[in-house]
Formats: C-alpha cells, structure tokens, sequence
C-alpha cells in the first residue's frame, strides 16, 4: 500500500478562467478551485479585492456590485494546511464593458517605461474591413482614467481627451495593474503588465 504526504506549507492555488461562473446566483459570481487538487489542504481563505469574505471550501460566491458591467474584481485564495499558509494565488473577474463595442487599447502590454491608452470602437459602416472593426480610435471620447493596483489603490488619475493617453510607468513596481476609464457613457476597465 503507497501513501503519500505532504510536508510543509500547501502550494499556491491557481484560478482558471473555466473556474468562474458569472451570475450564478443572480448577480453574483462563484469561482472554484477544481484541478490540480492541491493535497493536505484543510481549508481556504478567498479575499476580494484584498477584503476577507469567506473560507473553509475550495469554492465561493461573490456579490457582484451595481452596475454589473465594467468592473474588475480582484480575487485571492490562500490554501490551509497544518504547517501553515500558501502564498495567495489570485485571479481578476472582469465584468462586460458598459460601453457595447468599446474597449480600451492599452499598448504597448507588457509594458516598461510609456504606456498609450486609448478607447476603441467599432465603426458604424457596413462598408468597414474586417481588420477596422477589431476597434478604431474614438476620438470625441474624453473622461477620467484611473490607474489602480491590484488591491484597488488609487495610484493615478489623468483627464483623457480625444480618445487616448500616454502615461509613465517607469515609477511602477513590476506587476498586474488595473486601468479604468470612466465617462458619461459608462466605465471601461482593462489590465495593465507592467514589466
């Protein structure tokens, strides 16, 4: 008979995009971990955005908040075993964007000293290539764009006028940002890498 056991801390539990279920239930979202099991594991801690809501299971369920579109949420998950704490594993659940056709270009992403961030669209013609309508530069767009790290800090805000920006990043720590571009029309997000 072979057993197995595990010594030390539990390894870092991954989230997958498969592992989210938006909407289940209404105006929630649930996310779970189901492979690869981590073994020795007693119970999980989930944070969102950086805030304690549940443990014990390899699964919870989130309140998503109004409006239920262009939003990021952070989710974190620690794994428990009787020799401690994983390091936290974590995963961002975006919302749909509020705008319908619009998205934010963030280029270059990866990125390590400038950043250009612009809101696209697609054009309204039948006419348009099939390339144009990957989204073209909204250039009447003018709003707030809000820069925030992955526990949701406000690291920086900058008016945006026809329909693009540049921003430094070079004061950025190596990581996973949160861009938010807000308007009259509505709030876009997207991920900035930052190398």
């Amino acid at each position: 008979m072979q057993r197995v056991f595990w010594v030390g801390k539990p390894a870092t539990p991954i989230i997958y995009s498969q592992d989210v279920y938006m909407d289940f239930p209404p105006n929630r979202f649930t996310v779970e971990i189901n492979s690869p099991p981590i073994q020795g594991v007693t119970s999980y801690n989930w944070y969102l955005d950086g805030v304690m809501q549940s443990s014990h299971t390899s699964s919870a369920v989130f309140n998503r908040r109004s409006p239920f579109c262009g939003r990021t949420y952070l989710v974190e998950v620690e794994a428990i075993n009787t020799c401690g704490t994983s390091v936290k594993g974590f995963y961002y659940v975006s919302e749909p964007s509020c705008f319908t056709g619009y998205s934010l270009r963030i280029s270059p992403n990866p990125a390590t000293s400038e950043v250009e961030i612009a809101v696209l669209g697609k054009p309204n013609t039948m006419e348009s290539k099939e390339s144009e309508q990957q989204g073209q530069l909204i250039e009447d767009e003018t709003g707030e764009l809000v820069l925030y790290d992955r526990l949701g800090n406000q690291l920086y805000q900058q008016e945006l006028q026809g329909g693009k920006t540049i921003i430094d990043v070079r004061n950025l720590k190596p990581g996973t940002y949160v861009v938010k571009y807000n308007s009259p029309e509505g709030v876009l997000e997207g991920k900035l890498l930052r190398h």
